[in-house]
């Protein structure tokens, strides 16, 4: 229906801003979006030509089309992001990890204690955070234990139970980490001023609470209270080390949010960083599969509104890698250039390319240092960066398989990895298998003009890198190829007897090990999934009126007998129909 829909409802939309919904069949939303005129945003998905597959399929379960007008485009954005958070809808793109963090809360009672929750009520706390980085929760919540006396004990302490004596004072007390309000050791205006600089703390105003101590050590010297002060004077030392550590930019004292941003075609990453007063109170790293073209204005302005509700930020300012084209009410969006905030920017860019590097390698910009050492080993024309190898796992000649791995700059990708069934070949023929499962890979990749690798690894001696070698000319392709053999220090050449020794120290022979090791057990991984499903094919045989083709429909829908077990009648007869379906039923009942 889609785009006739789309057609028959294109002249009752305004030439307004706006926020439109499209709806399937049943009437959920398949997708939200804006536009700054809503019937020209509609003659687009109107077009026969639309280049993205996926916006093809969105249009095509489209069956009813809902809109709301705006004053403006940025009202326009701030509705449609409202939106997409209640509706969550499959075709938006929804900046989610799906994990809860914790706060530094204090609790609302008489003597608050401070407390690390994760999922604070706000009527019983007044919490800081969430706090994304674990070891900076931990040295915040631990910095304050040291500074400050507070109690840690679950007691309600009222006026009236602090009178009659319903308590003792607890080994806290004794070591110097609480002043035991429990028995009236502490008033509660003498206890309230201590959270106020706890209080402090947490919302990043460092100078403050030190001027609260050197007041508190400058009165203990003149009471002659010298050892007092010398503990005031330690507390003083440990905290201006953590306000120097905890630092961005020297000298800067504002609060601000930074967010860094990097896309590639398929994805999107941000880094988010709240400063306050001069320092870091917490990072983020988000990331989102791209799933309609969205631009990257469009992408960043998504991220900022989810960050800031997520992290129920306040501030005014935000410190952005690019203009987004959209005016969030109540905040000033910032491109620096240079200065303080552009510094700030560089230190949120460095993490968020940290944070690629190490969680998603494939999309790093950072090569190996490995990668140059073997461009000059094997006098590659250049350095490596895209490495393939191939592996041949077989049981006795049966469920052979081939796998292939996929290393960009050094790292596994393993969203580009591939598998094979080889099916030409009888028996026990590596030879065989490697010539099919290699022919097969580059014939697809030369139809599809695929990237093609810097180095071809084959996992065997100069027989299979030959094999292989011989393949690829075939095609017409000019591929570096080698094989690794059994014993990892030497690689050979295509057809040659004459290895190549690696160094045992050299980290080169560390990374040629760990794509060897990770295409054998992608291997062997594949095998193993092949003979369980084998198994499962032979016993689903033995159910009345299914064959062959019935149980490899089953076995590609459900993937295992546990799964269909867990299946209900409905979902196991839309496969093999209704009447298979009440006799598999009774069959698994009976196993």
């Amino acid at each position: 229906m889609g785009r006739e829909k789309i057609l028959s409802r294109l002249e009752t939309f305004p030439e307004e801003p706006g926020v439109y919904m499209f709806k399937d069949e049943i009437g959920n939303i398949l997708y939200i979006g804006k536009a700054r005129n809503l019937k020209a945003r509609l003659k687009q998905y109107a077009s026969l030509h639309i280049p993205n597959r996926k916006t093809q399929l969105l249009v095509s379960k489209v069956h009813d089309i809902d809109y709301i007008i705006t004053e403006s485009e940025e009202e326009a954005f701030l509705l449609e992001q409202a939106l997409i958070q209640k509706h969550t809808p499959p075709y938006n793109v929804m900046w989610r990890d799906g994990k809860s963090y914790p706060y530094i809360c204090i609790l609302k009672e008489r003597f608050p204690r401070v407390v690390i929750m994760r999922r604070p009520s706000e009527d019983k706390a007044e919490c800081y955070g969430p706090y994304t980085s674990k070891g900076l929760l931990e040295e915040l919540y631990n910095l304050i234990r040291e500074l400050f006396p507070l109690r840690t004990c679950s007691y309600n302490l009222s006026e009236e139970n602090i009178k009659k004596g319903k308590f003792k004072k607890c080994l806290e007390y004794h070591i110097g980490k609480c002043k035991a309000p429990c028995v009236g050791r502490q008033s509660e205006e003498d206890y309230n001023q201590t959270i106020a600089q706890v209080r402090k703390i947490l919302k990043g105003n460092i100078d403050p609470v030190i001027k609260y101590l050197n007041e508190a050590k400058q009165k203990a010297v003149e009471n002659l209270e010298f050892e007092k002060a010398e503990e005031i004077k330690q507390k003083i030392n440990l905290l201006k080390r953590y306000a120097k550590k905890a630092t961005i930019v020297r000298g800067f004292r504002a609060d601000i949010d930074v967010i860094a941003y990097k896309a590639t075609d398929k994805m999107a990453f941000v880094h988010y960083m709240q400063i306050r007063n001069g320092l870091v109170v917490l990072t983020h790293n988000l990331k989102v599969a791209k799933k309609l073209n969205e631009t990257d204005e469009e992408l960043l302005a998504d991220a900022i509104i989810q960050l800031r509700n997520r992290f129920k930020s306040q501030v005014k300012e935000i410190v952005i890698p690019f203009d987004i084209g959209i005016k969030i009410e109540g905040v000033e969006t910032i491109v620096p250039k240079r200065g303080d905030k552009s510094i700030l920017l560089q230190v949120a860019e460095k993490n968020l390319n940290a944070y690629i590097d190490r969680e998603f390698p494939e999309y790093s910009e950072k090569p190996h240092p490995a990668l140059s050492e073997l461009q000059r080993i094997l006098e590659l024309p250049t350095v490596p960066e895209r490495i393939e190898c191939f592996d041949i796992s077989t049981l006795m000649g049966t469920q052979t398989v081939a796998s292939l791995v996929v290393f960009l700059k050094g790292k596994p990708a393993k969203r580009e990895y591939r598998r094979f069934l080889i099916k030409n070949v009888e028996g026990i023929d590596d030879y065989g298998s490697m010539r099919e499962a290699v022919h097969r890979r580059f014939k697809r990749l030369l139809e599809e003009d695929g990237q093609k690798p810097d180095l071809l690894l084959i996992d065997g001696g100069p027989g299979q890198a030959g094999v292989a070698y011989d393949v690829l000319k075939e095609l017409g392709l000019d591929i570096p190829v080698y094989g690794l053999a059994k014993r990892l220090e030497i690689l050979y050449p295509p057809h040659s007897k004459s290895p190549i020794y690696i160094d045992r120290r050299s980290p080169v022979l560390l990374l040629l090990q760990r794509i060897r090791n990770e295409a054998h057990r992608f291997a062997l991984q594949y095998q193993r999934k092949r003979r369980e499903l084998s198994t499962l094919k032979s016993e689903l045989l033995e159910v009345p009126g299914i064959g062959k083709r019935r149980a490899e429909e089953l076995l590609k829908h459900f993937g295992s007998i546990k799964k269909i077990k867990e299946a209900s009648f409905e979902e196991i007869a839309e496969v093999v129909g209704p009447s298979v379906a009440q006799k598999l039923q009774e069959w698994l009942r009976s196993a």
